[in-house]
Formats: C-alpha cells, structure tokens, sequence
C-alpha cells in the first residue's frame, strides 16, 4: 500500500513537471533561438534575423503569449509591460555590424473590444526610426485616457548616439503614435556624441520627463560637451516643457 501510494505521488510529481515544462515550450524554444543567433558570427546571424522574426511573429499569434512571463526569453531581449497590463513590448539587437545601431520591437496590445493583437513598431508611422532600441515604458494620462510613453536610445555613423521620447495610444482597436503630445511636436529627439551622457528618464512621482541636452556646434557638425538640464512636466492634455 505504501509503495503503491509513492508510486501514485511520483506519477502525479511527474505529470505535474511535464505539464509545466509544456507551459514553457515557446519561452524555451524563442530562448534557445535567440540564443543561437547571438552566438553565430555576424554573417550567420544576418541570415537567421528573417527567420527569428518569423518565429516570434508566430508566437506572437497565439494570444496566450500575451500573460507569457518569459521568464527565459526576458533574459535575452528587453521586455516591458505596461503597468495595466494592456501593451508589451519586446525588443532586441539586430547585430548590425555597421556604424548606425539597429533593432526590432514588436508591440502586443488589448483592444477595448478584448482582443490580443500585435504589430512591429516600425509599421506604425513611416518616420520610425529601426535603430531605436526600447529602455523604458510608462503608462499615462491625457486627457483622461490611457496613454503609453516609450523612451529609447540608438546610434548613427559620426559618433553620435541619441534619446527619443514618444507617446502611443490604443484606439481604434490598433496602436496608433500620438502627435502634438511635446508642445507642437509629437516626440522629443536629444542626440549627444558617443560619451556624452543625455539619462532620458520620467518620474511617475513627480510625473516629469527629464533629460541632459548638448549643444551642437553646425561648424564642426558635432556635439560640445556643454549640456544644459531639460524637464517636461506631464499636464493634462500632455507634456509641458518647464525650462
């Protein structure tokens, strides 16, 4: 009887890892792809980044992938959740082996109609810039709607590496780029040269935005180190420069 019990214990011990482990396919499978990739030599990794992002796309599709917690794959691409839990964003380093940084971010969303959707960040509006790599995601409010501010950072050709704020909205049942959010502009663009320090950061507290802004000297087409310190205060029908 008492084998016959650890017996019955085992098995459910067992069936209870197995059914875990399933859980966790897609995480295992994405991180041991994306694992492959960084490993590979860059020509090797410039022909498996189409069919790295024909997997994700895949998984993406699945709308359990949305409460996925990805414990594994978040060690290897840059995710962040929205603090209601209506977008994620994944991201990751193309490996471009040139002087400008490049990246892809997909979007996954909760329409008000309930449904998962997603969309590769890229595809929202023709001036997106492809090297912006994700830091940061917050969510707020304008206008009494939710409202989504994502901070980035990316590198082009002359030294020169940058900082962009922009604000996104889910309306319509897509994701869509917010305009006139900064004043009359819809996104707040800093570059400085490779060592300067811009720290693009926002402060739920005191609900500002705040960054280091270099000069840019148009004689020598480059940024001087003389910065000076810029804040954004987040009103009601969006941000407001204080300085």
């Amino acid at each position: 009887m008492k084998t016959t019990i650890l017996l019955l214990v085992f098995i459910l011990g067992f069936n209870f890892i197995t059914g875990q482990n399933n859980e966790n396919y897609s995480d295992r499978l994405l991180t041991s792809t994306f694992k492959l990739f960084k490993s590979a030599d860059l020509e090797l990794a410039n022909h498996i980044l189409p069919f790295l992002k024909e997997r994700f796309k895949a998984e993406l599709k699945d709308t359990s992938s949305f409460t996925n917690p990805y414990d594994s794959l978040s060690k290897q691409i840059t995710i962040k959740q929205s603090s209601d839990n209506f977008l994620r964003l994944y991201c990751w380093d193309e490996r471009n082996n040139g002087c400008r940084w490049t990246s892809t971010t997909f979007a996954q969303f909760r329409t008000k109609s309930n449904e998962i959707k997603f969309i590769n960040l890229e595809e929202i509006s023709a001036d997106y810039d492809e090297d912006l790599y994700i830091v940061d995601l917050q969510r707020i409010e304008i206008n009494d709607q939710p409202h989504y501010l994502i901070i980035g950072y990316g590198g082009h050709c002359g030294n020169h590496i940058y900082q962009i704020a922009r604000v996104f909205k889910i309306t319509d049942n897509t994701l869509v780029k917010c305009d006139s959010i900064f004043g009359n502009k819809n996104e707040i663009d800093v570059g400085s040269g490779r060592t300067g320090k811009i720290e693009m950061k926002y402060s739920k507290e005191t609900r500002t935005l705040t960054y280091n802004q270099y000069e840019f000297d148009q004689d020598m087409g480059f940024y001087i180190g003389e910065k000076s310190k810029i804040s954004w205060k987040l009103t009601k029908s969006g941000f407001e420069k204080k300085n």
